[in-house]
């Protein structure tokens, strides 16, 4: 369905094949995973964009061998279920002509860019960053100040008390830790296989740029810092750049 993630896991033998993906913008490698007990198994991830969705997707699968040989290409079509309708929300944000929103997003999406579609480290499954409500749900259309602004919202508002500790949802490296006058104090942690995580409007933030982060890490503070109608944390997941439902990457 649109909005959501698409897991490929292949198997094929011999096991140093390279399999290709390619679907749209989206071109990726599968990681080989460092498995002996399951050798010839590939994994990856491609996001199907919220916006723009026709009936079916498609992508084309190719295994290449290591001297470079094509041994297989072929293409896979995937009906899409429709759409849901949108849901419709109205916020009123306080001076909202003097944040930047445009600016600061450009600057999110250099640093996901940077983001290898290959894992630096093995993970699963994604784990909640806290536990609490959710109070926004991902793809909702935002209606700022009866129409001054519209946005669609791209990740899960979890309601949670100031302070509240935020965990990193999986192993990574941080692609950028920095405070926003729109986004507030903001989080991108670099999972690997082209996904990235992203924490908006914390209080306090305990990681900087280039470190590494395990699982379930203390890695910052839920707050309301940018412009923001209360405490809460965004909770954004990207795929290849493209925003997804992040309860796809849960094993739940």
């Amino acid at each position: 369905m649109a909005g959501h993630a698409l897991q490929l896991e292949v198997q094929a033998q011999p096991a140093d094949l390279e399999i290709q993906i390619s679907a749209d913008s989206q071109s990726l490698t599968l990681a080989a995973q460092a498995n002996p007990a399951q050798p010839g198994c590939f994994r990856g991830y491609l996001a199907i964009p919220l916006e723009n969705v026709p009936t079916s997707f498609s992508l084309t699968l190719t295994a290449v061998s290591k001297p470079g040989e094509v041994l297989l290409s072929k293409l896979y079509t995937i009906p899409m279920l429709p759409r849901p309708q949108d849901l419709i929300t109205n916020l009123w944000i306080r001076n909202i002509s003097q944040y930047d929103y445009s600016g600061e997003s450009a600057v999110m999406a250099a640093a996901r860019r940077q983001a290898s579609s290959v894992p630096r480290t093995a993970w699963d499954f994604l784990s909640w960053p806290l536990q609490g409500r959710i109070s926004e749900q991902f793809g909702v259309i935002r209606n700022y100040n009866r129409g001054i602004r519209n946005s669609r919202h791209t990740g899960l508002d979890i309601a949670a008390a100031q302070g509240t500790i935020v965990q990193a949802p999986g192993p990574g490296i941080v692609l950028l830790s920095e405070e926003f006058k729109a986004h507030g104090k903001t989080i991108l942690i670099n999972h690997g296989y082209g996904v990235v995580s992203t924490f908006l409007h914390l209080s306090k933030m305990n990681i900087t740029s280039g470190q590494t982060v395990s699982q379930n890490e203390a890695i910052g503070e839920v707050g309301s810092t940018g412009a923001s109608t209360g405490p809460h944390l965004h909770f954004q997941v990207n795929i290849n750049g493209i925003p997804i439902d992040p309860r796809d990457l849960f094993q739940e």
